[in-house]
């Protein structure tokens, strides 16, 4: 009950963050621009490609045996599940595998018709016989604002502390 809920909030804050990133406007607008809706939908194919050549790291990183994975998922294998369409729910399950220790990461993406949202969730899975190499500084999101002019307004939500502000809305500016 608690891994689903930690979930759920996850993702909640990861869309709020994508948000204030990718929509420079009103992020509380009720009606979505077609340029705020394309914008996101550019985003996700640009950031998480199914097929051609992945010249772009996917906006996401993390550190395995002392090594990027910028570095490392070059030569991991690849495989890009079929894209489904649910509703407005655009889905589609990206997965890497080392092929040396077999540890396979999952990228669960998503993208709205009707709201301008990407979310994503990663997992981890040891499919080999022994134990991986450590993995560490796991980022769900590693992304760089070159050309862009801050400061930057991060919209987020607090964690649970078991008080009566927990999962309040947080700004948060980003220098």
């Amino acid at each position: 009950m608690f891994k689903s809920r930690a979930i759920r909030y996850t993702r909640t804050s990861l869309i709020g963050f994508v948000l204030a990133l990718i929509i420079p406007c009103n992020a509380g607008a009720v009606n979505p621009t077609r340029e705020e809706l394309d914008q996101a939908q550019a985003w996700e194919k640009a950031n998480f490609k199914s097929s051609g050549p992945r010249q772009q790291t996917p906006p996401f990183s993390f550190v395995y045996d002392g090594k990027s994975s910028a570095e490392l998922l070059k030569g991991w294998k690849f495989a890009a599940g079929p894209r489904s369409h649910q509703g407005s729910r655009n889905q589609q399950t990206f997965t890497y595998r080392d092929p040396v220790t077999g540890l396979e990461l999952t990228c669960d993406s998503t993208y709205y018709d009707d709201f301008p949202a990407v979310e994503w969730m990663l997992s981890f899975h040891n499919t080999g016989t022994k134990s991986t190499p450590i993995l560490e500084d796991v980022r769900a999101l590693e992304a760089k604002f070159e050309g862009a002019e801050g400061p930057f307004l991060l919209h987020r939500a607090l964690g649970s502390d078991a008080k009566p502000s927990d999962f309040s809305p947080v700004e948060e500016t980003l220098p």
